[in-house]
């Protein structure tokens, strides 16, 4: 797997969420995982997560092989990094128990928005669809 990265994606980017079809063309393989020490919030001026350092949390997410070598790693690196997160190399269990580092997209500052106690987006994404429309559609 020449060219690849691994990256921790826990919201929109993961399968089944929003802009998944931003990484799609580019994923090599995919892992269910956690990041643990890190909370999951909803950013309070949109439809979407970050994630900040917490020693009590777990974050529930994908990790992601993706290939560099082709233009939408770059526009994935360049929206994400515009949008205010920090790259940064955290340590992820995959499902079978191996920690491993990776990359992932960290809040650049605290998170204003609010805790999703559960640690993950997917499921919180589900469970609050009418927010997510309303905030599309207005």
């Amino acid at each position: 797997m020449a060219d690849t990265v691994k990256l921790f994606v826990y919201g929109t980017l993961q399968p089944k969420g929003s802009l998944f079809r931003l990484v799609e063309p580019i994923i090599e393989k995919s892992i269910p995982a956690t990041l643990h020490n890190y909370a999951l919030y909803k950013h309070p001026l949109g439809f979407y997560p970050e994630i900040t350092k917490d020693p009590s949390r777990i974050v529930k997410g994908t990790l992601l092989i993706i290939s560099t070598y082709n233009e939408n790693f770059i526009d994935l690196m360049v929206m994400e990094l515009e949008a205010g997160y920090a790259l940064q190399i955290v340590n992820v269990r995959t499902e079978h128990g191996i920690v491993m580092p990776a990359l992932s997209f960290v809040s650049a500052e605290k998170p204003k928005g609010f805790l999703i106690e559960s640690g993950d987006w997917l499921r919180y994404a589900k469970m609050n669809s009418n927010e997510h429309e309303q905030k599309w559609v207005d």
